[in-house]
C-alpha cells in the first residue's frame, strides 16, 4: 500500500480516507477498527469526471457533523452542483438519490463539451448556504492496452482455521503503451477491476424439480488496494507484463470468468492523490499504526477560505480491456452442488441466484467462450 504525506490529526485524515474509500467503492467494508473522533468540519465532497465507455460526472456529498466510530456520514440532499469548463460554461448535475449527483454526458446535450486537453471543475452550493469550488482538473487521453494475459501460480496461505494450505491463484499481467495515441506526454495510469462469472443454481432432486437457472454476477475486485503507475518510470514507451491483479482460483472460475480492466489516465495531481490514498489504505492492518498524516483534497470554501474542506474532484479518460479465463480441465469446485435432495442443505442463493449481489439472468454483451 502507498502512504500519505502531510500533517494533521488522526480524526481529519480518517475522514479524508473515508471520503476516498467512498469515492472508490460507494461504501466501506466492515472493518473492526478503533476510529478517532472527527475533526470539526461540515461536509465531504467526492467527485469524478469519466470520459470513456459511459461518459459521466458523479459526485457524492456527505455530512460529517456528528460523525463518530458508531456512525457513517449522512448524505447531503438538495445541493446545487455544477460542472464548469475552462471557458466558464456550466451544466447542472442533478441529484439522482440522496447525496448522489450524476449526469450522463454521452448524449452530447449538456452544453459543456467534455474531451481530453480541456480542464473542468465543480461548484457546490448546499441548502444550508455553504459554497465550495474545486481546482481545475485537466483531462488527458488514455493509451489503449496492448495485451492482457494471465498465469497460474501456487503458494502456501492460511485458511479459515489458520492451517497452512497450498492454494492456486490467477495472476493477471498487462502490457500497455504509456503514451496515448496523438500525445507526446507519458501517462499517469490507474486501474480498476471487475470480475464477471457464471453462477448456476442447484437442481432440486424431486419428481417435478424447478428449472435451474444460471446468473451472471459482476463484482468489483481489489477494493482494498490502489494500483497506479507513473509512465515516466520506464525508459521505453511500453509497460510490459505489469502485475496488476491476483485472484484466488475459486468457485468464481468454475464455469468461466471475465476480467474487465479499466485503464485510467490521470492528471499528475490526481495521480499523487491516489498514491497518497494507497499508502494510507491498508484494510488488512491498522489505520492508526504510524499515523501518516492526511490526504489533502482540492476543494475550497468560497466564503471561508481558511476553513478546511474534505474531498477531491478528478477527471480521467478511460480505456477498457477484457479477458476470458477458461475453467480448464480441472476447474475448481462450484459454489453450489449440481443437485440437492434438501432445500435446507444449500445456501439460499443456490436456489435463487438473483439473491446474490450484482447478479442478472442476462448474459453480458461481451461474454464469449
Amino acid at each position: 500500500m502507498r502512504a500519505m504525506q502531510g500533517s494533521g490529526n488522526r480524526g481529519s485524515w480518517w475522514i479524508l480516507l473515508l471520503g476516498a474509500l467512498l469515492l472508490v467503492a460507494g461504501c466501506l467494508s466492515e472493518i473492526d477498527l478503533e476510529v478517532p473522533e472527527a475533526a470539526d468540519t461540515s461536509i465531504a465532497i467526492r467527485g469524478r469526471l469519466n470520459v470513456g465507455e459511459m461518459p459521466r460526472v458523479s459526485i457524492r456529498i456527505t455530512d460529517l457533523a456528528g460523525f463518530n466510530a458508531s456512525s457513517i456520514p449522512q448524505p447531503v440532499s438538495g445541493a446545487s452542483v455544477v460542472l464548469i469548463d475552462e471557458f466558464d460554461r456550466g451544466v447542472d448535475v442533478p441529484m439522482v438519490r440522496p447525496g448522489i449527483y450524476e449526469l450522463d454526458l454521452s448524449t452530447g446535450t449538456s452544453g459543456v463539451e467534455v474531451r481530453p486537453g480541456r480542464a473542468y471543475r465543480l461548484s457546490v452550493s448546499t441548502a444550508a448556504g455553504e459554497n465550495f469550488v474545486s481546482d481545475f482538473e485537466t483531462l488527458y487521453p488514455a493509451p489503449e492496452p496492448a495485451e492482457l494475459r494471465y498465469i497460474s501460480t501456487r503458494r502456501d496461505v492460511l485458511n479459515e482455521v489458520n492451517n497452512i494450505v497450498n492454494r492456486e491463484f490467477v495472476r493477471f499481467l498487462l502490457t500497455t503503451p504509456v503514451v496515448a495515441a496523438g500525445s507526446n506526454d507519458r501517462s499517469y495510469l490507474k486501474w480498476e477491476f471487475t470480475g464477471t462469472y457464471k453462477f448456476p443454481e442447484s437442481v432440486v432432486a424431486s419428481p417435478f424439480p424447478p428449472g435451474a437457472r444460471t446468473c451472471y454476477i459482476t463484482e468489483r475486485l481489489q477494493l482494498e488496494d490502489v494500483v497506479t503507475f507513473d509512465g515516466s518510470r520506464i525508459d521505453g514507451n511500453v509497460l510490459r507484463d505489469f502485475f496488476i491483479l491476483e485472484e484466488p482460483f475459486d468457485y468464481r472460475f468454475s464455469n468461466g470468468f471475465y476480467l474487465t480492466v479499466r485503464q485510467q489516465s490521470l492528471s499528475e495531481r490526481a495521480f499523487r492523490y491516489w498514491q497518497e490514498v494507497g499508502k494510507v489504505v491498508d484494510l488488512s492492518g491498522n489505520f492508526f499504526e504510524t499515523p501518516p498524516g492526511k490526504v489533502k483534497g482540492n476543494f475550497q470554501n468560497v466564503d471561508e477560505p481558511e476553513k478546511e474542506v474534505f474531498g477531491f474532484f478528478y477527471a480521467y479518460s478511460e480505456t477498457i480491456v477484457r479477458l476470458y479465463v477458461d475453467p480448464g480441465n480441472e476447474p475448481p469446485m462450484p459454489f453450489c452442488p449440481l443437485t440437492t435432495a434438501s432445500i435446507s442443505s444449500v445456501d439460499t442463493t443456490c436456489l435463487n441466484c438473483l439473491l446474490r449481489s450484482g447478479s442478472t439472468l442476462i448474459r453480458p454483451a461481451f461474454w464469449e467462450e
